[in-house]
């Protein structure tokens, strides 16, 4: 648990210092009359830094509870720093690679039908790789990456027929 508050705490940090900077050199530039004191510009930096801290930390709590539960269905006996360390390279995976090669797959396939299984094999080969990076061994990486890709996969199919259906 306290590996998890100092991950969202090191996020939010993260995320407050351009944001605490952003409004500062801002904040110069404004006329005498309108500029903010020192409080108010502390103020309004440590509020602006929430929703970016959330967002991250709803999308890491719900992938460590997708790699938590796929260790439990399957008996992997994995550690706890292990599952925080493959969810944490997992999400870095996701929010960074994972959209240039979806962008790749899109154009090449054209979103047919082969997109979704060629998406579904990257992903259990990147998940697979960061588990094996880690220290799994190589059928527990197997196991969750593939666990865990299927159910990233199901969720999003669930996402987009949601939105088509939707209006």
């Amino acid at each position: 648990m306290r590996s998890i508050i100092l991950i969202i705490s090191v996020v939010y940090f993260l995320s407050l210092l351009p944001i605490a900077t952003f409004i500062y050199f801002k904040n110069k530039r404004e006329p005498q009359e309108e500029k903010m004191n020192m409080f108010l510009w502390l103020l309004v930096s440590i509020i602006l830094a929430f929703p970016p801290t959330v967002v991250i930390a709803f999308f890491l709590l719900v992938l460590l509870g997708t790699t938590n539960i796929v260790d439990m269905l399957f008996s992997l006996e994995l550690s706890m720093n292990q599952l925080i360390m493959l969810t944490i390279s997992i999400l870095v995976y996701l929010f960074t690679l994972d959209s240039v090669i979806e962008k790749l797959v899109k154009y090449m396939t054209e979103k047919n039908k082969f997109y979704l299984f060629i998406v579904l094999l990257t992903r259990i080969i990147a998940f697979h790789l960061i588990g094996m990076i880690i220290g799994l061994n190589q059928a527990n990486s197997l196991v969750i990456s593939t666990g865990v890709a299927l159910i990233i996969m199901i969720l999003e199919v669930l996402y987009h027929y949601q939105e088509r259906h939707k209006g």
